[in-house]
């Protein structure tokens, strides 16, 4: 039984769920439809605090860059206005921030670039 679920799963790419009981089964089937629902939508849920309005927000996904707190985050936005103007601000620019600084500045270009695609003809 275990070579036939091993050959399933790997070779030929389909998942294998166990369960115990018919009402277990019942239980991953309607768990396995409502993440396929959240999924289709593109909304899969995410834990923990969810800000309240645009400011809140805003603040809440700079402090999503590297060595960025609420500090920081606040003086970005005061400068730069938006978070898009700060992902496309250049380092100089957000080295000149007080508190930021050269180092910092680095460590955020470095995350919020993305190496450029090679595309062939």
């Amino acid at each position: 039984m275990q070579g036939a679920l091993i050959t399933v799963s790997v070779f030929y790419g389909l998942a294998v769920l166990r369960s115990r009981d018919p009402a277990e089964t019942a239980r991953l089937i309607a768990y396995l439809g409502h993440q396929v629902h959240r999924f289709a939508r593109g909304t899969l849920h995410r834990f923990g605090y969810r800000p309240k309005g645009r400011r809140a927000r805003q603040l809440f996904i700079l402090q999503g860059l590297p060595d960025i707190g609420p500090g920081r985050a606040e003086k970005l936005l005061a400068r730069f206005g938006s978070v898009q103007n700060v992902a496309v601000a250049p380092a100089d620019d957000l080295a000149a921030i007080d508190g930021i600084g050269p180092t910092i500045a680095a460590r955020i270009r470095w995350c919020l670039e993305e190496a450029p695609l090679m595309y062939e003809p």
